[in-house]
């Protein structure tokens, strides 16, 4: 049944007829009685309805933008007396929003002022941190011009680069529903959609695959911006609480902005704010040293987190209960141990090593002996020993001797370690011209490696003495073996 809309007189008019009617129409009572209740209930609805004032309000703001303040503008006409409530929500958030009691949204009054730009007065002014509200009374027949900040948290902050388009919601109401609000020209709506831009914190973290013995190494820890808006953050950063299950010593941690920026000292597990460009990237590097073998089975986790970065009281308060965060796992490998060399610098060719022209019984002028010892590869060993040995030990018919006071031991390394030991030959001959002979020499290098340099450095001496013991013997003056010897490989020469 299509009815018109109703107005009092109508109404009045309609009532009179159905009286009338009833005294003509008594079989049809039922149905007049049907149609009246029907009129009546339109005219209740449509009475309501025309009673309430509608006040267009023309929104103006810049791109909304996350962890950032924005400015937000309104313009509407007051109606005598207005009772304004303004509440705001995200919309489409992946992941929803990590703000405890908080929608992720902080308003901020700013001004209220007339279309000549004075100050129109306000009362009744509330902050609804939970609910992003804003409210006020006003009352004025005058343009108004609001002016109020929004806030927008950092925790919706995505970490990778997904196709989501998040939007701010407004919702204007009075709070004794005598007004309604149309926004921006959207007639019978009271809510409006602005876009929202913001970074995207996306984990491109790459670490070496493995790691040796000993080795001092910086694990690289890579965030790129590839979202739409810069990133004006806190970040926070927690190492492996376990370090790499008891693997690594951990030495210090440092960030920069790129990978030609400029590192900075960072302490664990503090807030640091910084300001990521899109496409820039976030570096934080953990520097530590493997002090045994890792193992297959550890697998570590850092924890990478950020905030809003405001710094008046009301954005702390805001900041400190909105946060996004993101685990980063890792696993690495042990390194091949590293490849030790052994060089004879001195004498330079075979032929003046195995055939000496040293006069016999010169003290002035002993054959000199030199070795290096080097490495190929990243890590360190954990030893490696040097042995000298005369295999005509405790034999007095070994006549090339090696005085104790001959031996030198160099290093050029950064942490190593040298330990040398030598055992007496309390047989030799010759003893009033060498009284310091030994039977063996060793020395022991501990933690090298790379780029480390051990010189090692000895003289000998032919050695020879009228003994009528040495009749029908056989004498040696060649009777050195050199061995070198680290963790299950040795080399011989």
């Amino acid at each position: 049944m299509n009815l018109p809309i109703p107005t009092l007189d109508l109404f009045i008019k309609f009532v009179f007829v159905f009286i009338s009617s009833i005294n003509f129409m008594k079989t049809t009572f039922l149905h007049h009685i049907s149609v009246l209740l029907v009129f009546l209930f339109s005219f209740i609805v449509s009475e309501r309805a025309y009673g309430q004032t509608t006040i267009p309000v023309s929104i103006s703001m810049d791109t909304v933008r996350a962890c950032q303040e924005n400015i937000i503008t309104a313009r509407f006409r007051g109606s005598g007396s207005n009772k304004i409530r303004i509440n705001t929500h995200l919309l489409n958030v992946a992941g929803g929003i990590s703000c405890g009691t908080s929608n992720g949204l902080l308003p901020e009054f700013i001004s209220l002022k007339d279309s000549m730009g004075g100050n129109i007065p306000y009362s009744s002014l509330v902050i609804d941190t939970a609910n992003g509200g804003l409210a006020f009374h006003v009352s004025t027949n005058d343009t108004c011009v609001l002016k109020f900040k929004i806030r927008v948290d950092c925790s919706l902050i995505q970490t990778s680069n997904v196709n989501n388009q998040i939007y701010l919601v407004h919702h204007w109401a009075d709070s004794l529903s005598s007004i309604h609000y149309t926004l921006n020209g959207s007639a019978a709506d009271s809510v409006v959609n602005f876009n929202v831009i913001y970074p995207i914190l996306q984990n491109i973290t790459d670490l070496i695959d493995s790691v040796g013995y000993m080795e001092h190494i910086g694990l690289d820890f890579a965030f790129l911006n590839s979202g739409t808006d810069s990133a004006k953050i806190s970040f926070q950063v927690f190492t492996d609480t376990s370090s790499y299950c008891h693997a690594f010593t951990e030495d210090s941690l440092k960030f920069k902005i790129n990978t030609n920026g400029i590192p900075a000292t960072y302490v664990n597990g503090s807030f640091q704010n910084i300001f990521l460009a899109v496409d820039d990237t976030l570096i934080v590097t953990q520097y530590v040293t493997s002090n045994t073998c890792l193992g297959d089975t550890c697998f570590a986790q850092i924890l990478f987190a950020w905030r809003c970065s405001y710094s008046d009281s009301l954005g702390t308060a805001f900041c400190d209960t909105c946060f996004g965060s993101a685990p980063v796992s890792y696993f690495l490998n042990d390194r091949q141990m590293p490849v030790l060399h052994i060089t004879r610098t001195i004498p330079v060719t075979d032929q003046d090593a195995n055939f000496s022209l040293q006069c016999i019984n010169d003290t002035a002028n002993m054959q000199l002996w030199e070795f290096l010892i080097t490495t190929t590869g990243k890590g360190k060993l954990d030893s490696t020993v040097f042995n000298l040995d005369n295999f005509k030990g405790g034999s007095f018919s070994s006549l090339g001797l090696i005085p104790a006071s001959t031996i030198e031991v160099d290093t050029l390394c950064t942490d190593c370690t040298v330990q040398l030991t030598t055992w007496p030959n309390a047989t030799a001959l010759c003893s009033s011209y060498v009284s310091d002979p030994v039977d063996k020499v060793q020395v022991l290098l501990r933690s090298f490696g790379e780029n480390d340099t051990a010189r090692i450095r000895f003289r000998t001496f032919r050695c020879v003495e009228f003994d009528t013991s040495l009749y029908n013997d056989s004498k040696y003056y060649s009777t050195w073996m050199q061995e070198t010897a680290i963790p299950e490989e040795s080399v011989d020469s």
